[in-house]
């Protein structure tokens, strides 16, 4: 059967996996269908793979963890909730020369 996965599934499927591979899939069924050139009908099933396994019937398999990079979270600049940054000072506090502000509601 064919099978599909993406983004990270894909490339760490691709990595760890040979064709001839035995593997074990968790995902969901989903059925293609096109039309040929000539007009006929044509469709298949194709499994998204949410999971991709070895299967250890017949191999055995030694699990090493993939490192992701964390995402960058930046805050917008005119964001009155967010803390203060070395791009965005700490609003002053009262009594200082600069009014404090308020966030809008």
């Amino acid at each position: 059967m064919d099978c599909s996965c993406w983004r990270q599934l894909a490339e760490n499927t691709a990595e760890s996996l040979t064709k001839g591979s035995r593997v074990v899939v968790a995902g969901r069924l989903r059925t293609d269908r096109w039309e040929t050139p000539e007009g006929g009908k044509r469709s298949r099933m194709v499994l998204e793979a949410d999971e991709v396994g070895a299967a250890l019937t017949f191999a055995t398999v030694a699990i090493t963890r993939t490192t992701r990079p964390a995402p960058v979270r930046e805050t917008a600049p005119d964001d009155p909730w967010a803390t203060a940054t070395s791009t965005r000072p700490a609003t002053p506090a009262v009594g200082q020369d600069a009014p404090v502000q308020e966030p809008p509601f």
